[in-house]
Order: structure tokens, then sequence, then C-alpha cells
């Protein structure tokens, strides 16, 4: 037997039964005689994965990048705000995608106070630490020959020592004379 149709239930004297019929593409019921169709049709269905960051440590004040991917795994274009926690506050992105689609979001970060900070998207997790910038000192400074003749070479050497809290570089100038040189490194 096939499904009954409005009238038929009607000659049965079933008049107010309400039929739902489910389906992939939509829900339809009948009430009152006349027939009412919902279509939920195809959806966006967003995830997240790969989250990164550009630096596990750095100086007050400098920045780090967040990146996360965003893929659109459902069947219809969308949108979607990616939400990034980071001590108490929210960062928002707002990415559209096509069906199938997906694409990377950076969020950029700069914290001015020292400490590990963790950052979270959704079930995502990482963390950085912010410490004070390198710091040079420069200790032990010899020069040999101590008295030179034009043209002879003069070697000079020096301690130097980062006592900051991140890696850094610095260049060390010798001054002759009144003018100025870069030394080479060794």
């Amino acid at each position: 037997m096939g499904p009954l149709l409005y009238e038929e239930l009607s000659e049965r004297g079933i008049s107010n039964t309400v039929i739902i019929g489910v389906a992939i593409v939509g829900i339809a019921f009948l009430v009152g005689g006349s027939i009412v169709y919902f279509s939920t049709g195809p959806e966006p269905n967003f995830k997240t994965k790969d989250l990164s960051i550009s630096r596990t440590k750095v100086a007050l004040g400098e920045p780090v990048t967040a990146q996360v991917r965003v893929a659109n795994v459902g069947d219809a274009k969308g949108t979607h705000t990616i939400k990034l926690r980071l001590d108490g506050e929210t960062l928002k992105e707002k990415v559209t995608l096509e069906a199938g689609e997906s694409r990377t979001v950076d969020f950029d970060i700069e914290k001015h106070e020292k400490g590990t900070f963790s950052l979270d998207i959704e079930d995502l997790s990482e963390s950085f630490e912010v410490a004070e910038p390198a710091k040079f000192e420069l200790s032990s400074l010899r020069v040999s020959p101590e008295r030179a003749k034009p043209g002879e070479e003069v070697t000079v050497t020096a301690d130097v020592r980062n006592t900051g809290g991140v890696e850094g570089t610095h260049t060390l100038k010798l001054e002759l004379g009144g003018g100025c040189r870069k030394i080479q490194r060794r």
C-alpha cells in the first residue's frame, strides 16, 4: 500500500491527522488541507585545524603571528567567525568560504608584559613566552699589539654577552683616529 492522499484520509474519517514526511532535503507535513514544506537544503560546515605560531619566544612588544587553517567541509557557501582567545581577550576574524574551500587565517598579537601566554581557537591551543629584549654587555677588551706602526695589522678582541631574555645580534664598531670601521667577526 502506498502513501494515502489527504482526500483518502478524509474519506476514512481521519480529519485532524498530521502527517510528517522527512527527507534529506526537507520536511513536509499536512495540516488542515495545506501542505507545508520546510527545506533545510545544503549547509556549510566549518572545521579548524593546524594552529601554529610564528615564534615561541619574543621580546616585549615584538609581534607573534598565530595561523589556523579553516575549511568549509559542508555543501554550501557560508561565513564563519574564528575566535582566538588570549588571556581573557577575544580576537575575531570572519571568513567566507565556498563549499570545499579552505583558507589560512592570521592573527597578529603583541604583548607588552613579560610572561607565558596561551591562546586557543576552538579546541586547538598554543603558547608563547614574552621576555626582556636582547641586551648586550661588552667586557675584556684586548688590543694586540698595543702599539702598531702604520700598515701593521692590529687584532682587537672583546667578550660580548647577551644578558637579555631573547636571542639577538649586535654590531660592534671600532673607531680609529676619529674614523669608524666595522670589525671583522671571528
